[in-house]
């Protein structure tokens, strides 16, 4: 059976979705650098979505860090940007997950991820070159 709630996009116009796709190659996962990534895609969900916002993710305690799926990266902590119910991010691309689904199908333990909105500029400020 189909998840009708995946099928349901962002609408990103095409120049949207490449101002994002470019922001999320610029600042690929292993880059390490999400907020980064983040500051630039926030600007853009706003324009489809005003209420479109910052996530911070953290590890539980004892956890010492977030874990993805398939244990390729460990994060201290995780910025991503979330806009009309999906989640955006490296991990994601420009098309998002469904917001619900987004922690179990992107880290192992979720239930040890502890979310908070935030404001992406206050996040490792200065990471990312002004080009």
């Amino acid at each position: 059976m189909i998840n009708k709630e995946r099928e349901v996009a962002i609408p990103w116009n095409v120049t949207q979705r490449r101002k994002v796709r470019s922001a999320l190659a610029k600042y690929p996962a292993d880059s390490s650098k999400c907020a980064a990534a983040a500051r630039r895609v926030l600007p853009v969900a706003k324009e489809v979505h005003p209420g479109a916002y910052g996530i911070q993710l953290l590890p539980v305690e004892p956890a010492p860090y977030l874990l993805t799926t398939g244990g390729h990266r460990k994060w201290y902590h995780h910025v991503l940007v979330e806009v009309i119910e999906h989640r955006v991010d490296a991990l994601t691309g420009p098309s998002g997950d469904p917001a619900r689904q987004y922690l179990a199908l992107r880290f192992q333990y979720p239930d040890d991820i502890r979310e908070s909105a935030v404001d992406v500029e206050s996040v490792d400020p200065g990471i990312q070159s002004d080009d």
